[in-house]
């Protein structure tokens, strides 16, 4: 196989894991759906999204890549939040 090829290969484990990793947020994002809806939170906090978008950043041991990553845990945070929204509106029917 060609170089390229190679890289693929890698690319592809390395989705393979950000996939099982993703899954994982989302379970527990459901956790604190749960959690918020019991306790009255609503599904939104800009303070503590702010400190992810931050702190995610400063992660990175390549710095030159947070412009990337930005973007990305953006969209990450606004489906979390968006299935935490679904949660709440589904339990909220069956309460």
């Amino acid at each position: 196989m060609d170089g390229i090829g190679k890289i693929r290969e890698r690319i592809d484990e390395a989705d393979r894991e950000m996939v099982g990793l993703w899954e994982k947020r989302m379970q527990l994002c459901r956790e604190v759906a749960r959690l918020k809806r019991e306790s009255g939170m609503g599904v939104r906090d800009r303070k503590r999204e702010a400190e992810i978008l931050e702190s995610r950043g400063g992660m990175l041991r390549d710095p030159a890549l947070k412009d990337y990553l930005v973007p990305v845990m953006e969209e990450i945070l606004r489906q979390s939040r968006r299935m935490q929204e679904n949660i709440l509106e589904e339990e909220g029917k069956h309460v």
